[in-house]
């Protein structure tokens, strides 16, 4: 599961204040008592101690339904440091957590100075003054609420991953892969003839028995200059115990030429020799049969131990054969518990 979906409604720093405001506005003096004084005095009291209330239990949720980032799996963690540092995120809560502080100190700070007022003039301005410097407080720390705001927007795209084996479908971009996970799974990924057409990790399951994970497309460079969409798959690769099934367009109509593709396995499996290897010679109801061959010549010369198969999803046999290879390999590899640790099959 995903552990930031346990994220509430994040407000901004000005809908809290007016959430407060509008609260404390509601209250009306008590008619019967008969001193003024008295009675304007507890009104004040009451919108003060309303407006921190308000204010200091809005933090204390918001802070309560963001996970322990030390606690999430580093699937997770990675993923949302593509986007922002860790730290940025654990400096905003504790920003919260100093704000919330901040405004009950100020409630007992004009709490007391309007018990010791007898003038109702007086009063009701050191209530507005209580109002002005809760809204400074909050104002001059309204990052930290966009942070928590976009860590939210952020990661509701994140997938939620099952307990269960899983598989991560790879490659350079257009090979084909959200159409073979559409094929293997029955999911219904966006599919187009350009470049990166996955912006984010895609799931669909294979009869309930194996997870498939679809990343945006890699390209053959080094980890530091890729993408945001190009870090996603690399996060997926490097910290999900799975099966990485590469993808090869040997038709070459996904624009990058065979050598590049093959290259690009190489970079994986030097960055990621943990991770069982099945590659898809794919497409290939229009390739010719003597690029086929060239690629699983140099496969099987270059890596013994991936296993290889030719696929095309026009092609029934092809994608059964490969659906017969991956519930068999599958059983082979420690698989995700969905806390963040490995357990054995």
């Amino acid at each position: 599961m995903n552990p930031f979906k346990t994220i509430r409604h994040i407000p901004t720093h000005e809908e809290l204040v007016d959430r407060a405001f509008r609260r404390a506005s509601k209250i009306s003096a008590d008619p019967h008592i008969k001193d003024r004084v008295m009675r304007e005095k507890l009104l004040e009291l009451q919108k003060i101690s309303t407006v921190s209330n308000v204010i200091r239990d809005n933090i204390k949720e918001i802070i309560k339904s963001v996970p322990n980032l030390d606690e999430v799996p580093e699937f997770y963690r990675k993923l949302l440091s593509i986007y922002m540092p860790l730290e940025t995120v654990k400096k905003a809560l504790a920003t919260l957590s100093w704000i919330a502080n901040k405004v009950r100190e100020l409630e007992l700070e004009y709490q007391k100075k309007i018990k010791q007022e007898k003038s109702v003039r007086k009063i009701k301005t050191l209530r507005r003054s209580f109002y002005g410097r809760v809204s400074s407080v909050i104002k001059k720390r309204r990052d930290a609420f966009q942070t928590l705001i976009e860590v939210k927007k952020i990661s509701s795209e994140f997938p939620s991953l099952k307990d269960m084996p899983t598989v991560i479908i790879s490659g350079y971009p257009n090979v084909g892969k959200s159409s073979l996970l559409r094929k293997l799974s029955g999911a219904k990924p966006e599919i187009a003839d350009y470049p990166f057409t996955t912006k984010k990790l895609m799931v669909g399951y294979l009869n309930d028995e194996i997870q498939l994970i679809d990343t945006p497309g890699i390209l053959d460079r080094d980890p530091s200059r890729m993408k945001e969409i190009e870090k996603k798959a690399i996060t997926a690769l490097s910290t999900l115990p799975a099966i990485m099934l590469y993808i090869i367009d040997v038709s070459e109509t996904c624009g990058y030429k065979l050598e590049k593709q093959l290259k690009l396995l190489g970079r994986l499996r030097g960055l990621f020799p943990h991770l069982k290897t099945i590659c898809c010679l794919n497409k290939i109801d229009i390739a010719m049969r003597d690029v086929i061959e060239s690629a699983k010549e140099y496969l099987h010369q270059k890596y013994r131990d991936v296993i290889c198969v030719e696929t095309s999803v026009n092609d029934e046999k092809s994608t059964e054969k490969l659906k017969e290879i991956l519930r068999k390999e599958v059983k082979t590899v420690t698989r995700h518990d969905g806390r963040g640790t490995a357990t054995s099959q």
